[in-house]
């Protein structure tokens, strides 16, 4: 029952040069990762004018997923962790995690499969986190309801809950 479209974006409309990922902002706009200037930038969709471009301090080379939630940009790195910027993309914080390929945010947490485990953690208290042991496997990908953790590998999906 769903009764609107999903939206659609054009990228060459807002940047010619290569972009890692994109997602939509909060405030009808679009954030960019631009590989090609190693800068973060934020356009307006309804003029398709650039807000502003701003130089990373940090390489971020394996870039697996980006996320607009609320004044924040969480961008998931597999290598280097998972990053987090301010509304006007000045990096916050970094955690070192290796491993992430997505993450979800759920009840204003972040939730992804690492390395480490299962983390969870507070996108304004990003530094303490909680991790839980996973199951052993090579998985894909996370999804978590309530007391269930869904980790999804190629031909199957195991079902983990924690009591």
């Amino acid at each position: 029952r769903f009764n609107t479209f999903s939206n659609s974006y054009d990228l060459s409309k807002y940047s010619d040069e290569l972009a890692n990922e994109c997602t939509p902002g909060i405030d009808n706009s679009l954030w960019i990762l631009s590989s090609s200037f190693n800068e973060l930038r934020k356009y307006n969709l309804q003029t398709n004018q650039l807000i502003f471009a701003n130089p990373l301090s940090v390489d971020m080379v394996n870039v697996t997923h980006m996320r607009a939630f609320q004044n924040l940009v969480i961008i998931s790195d597999k290598e280097e962790g998972i990053y987090f910027f301010d509304q006007f993309g000045n990096l916050l914080t970094q955690i070192e995690l290796a491993g992430i390929d997505h993450f979800q945010i759920q009840s204003g947490k972040v939730i992804f499969l690492c390395e480490q485990g299962i983390v969870t953690l507070d996108p304004f208290q990003p530094n303490s986190y909680e991790t839980i042991k996973a199951p052993e496997g090579a998985f894909k990908g996370l999804l978590k309801s309530d007391t269930t953790y869904f980790l999804i590998r190629s031909g199957d999906v195991l079902v983990y809950r924690r009591f």
